[in-house]
């Protein structure tokens, strides 16, 4: 699997409810496209709120396939959790 596929997605609103933490079907479904996929996390928040948010898909015991591009603050700044 090459990193010709990428799949971005916003998180507020997304794949979580506004200000909210990610849900069970949507950490299933990320689970099952990291397979596939590089997953992007982009968004208006800062780190700090993404890793509340999604602290459960970015954890060591996470199991996402591959590594995921954090690009927090309108993508000014980019983090890779691996």
């Amino acid at each position: 699997m090459s990193d010709k596929h990428i799949v971005m997605f916003d998180m507020d609103g997304t794949i979580t409810p506004p200000r909210e933490k990610i849900e069970g079907k949507i950490i299933s479904s990320l689970k099952d496209l990291s397979g596939y996929a590089k997953i992007v996390i982009l968004t208006g928040s800062d780190y700090d709120y993404v890793m509340q948010q999604c602290s459960s898909i970015l954890s060591k015991d996470g199991q996402l396939q591959k590594a995921v591009d954090i690009l927090p603050c309108n993508g000014t700044k980019v983090y890779r959790w691996d």
